[in-house]
């Protein structure tokens, strides 16, 4: 078991960057935005907090298949069942509210199977690159 992280400015900065993130983020952009707040934060540093916050689970870690980082972390208040979008042009993730695949899975696998859980990911580009806001 790793030790508990303790209450440090830098701790505050990456605590209030998930409080204030649209979706999942990776570690670079969790230490660029950590950069303009904590001076001399470093890298380590923001790993170390990242994950002091997966141990103690206020954050968890969020698999985007193909993205450029594809571990990323959101906050664990998330609970509610949702998905993501990628956008493959600036490499952000964002959350979606609904789950397209509410109906009973089921239907969709073998005769014998049971979905127990699902995950998905849409990839395109976000509304700011795509030019419409």
């Amino acid at each position: 078991m790793k030790p508990q992280v303790r209450n440090t400015k830098q701790k505050t900065c990456i605590q209030k960057i998930f409080q204030e993130a649209i979706g999942p983020l990776g570690i670079s952009e969790i230490y660029a935005l950590a950069s303009k707040d904590v001076k001399g934060i470093g890298l380590a540093t923001v790993y170390r907090v990242v994950g002091g916050l997966v141990d103690s689970g206020e954050i968890k870690k969020v698999n985007i298949p193909n993205a450029v980082e594809d571990v990323r972390y959101e906050r664990s208040d998330t609970a509610l069942h949702h998905h993501h979008f990628f956008c493959t042009k600036c490499n952000k993730t964002f959350d979606l509210t609904k789950c397209p695949m509410a109906s009973d899975l089921n239907k969709f696998v073998l005769p014998g199977f049971k979905v127990d859980a699902h995950e998905l990911t849409l990839y395109g580009l976000c509304a700011n690159c795509h030019g419409k806001k």
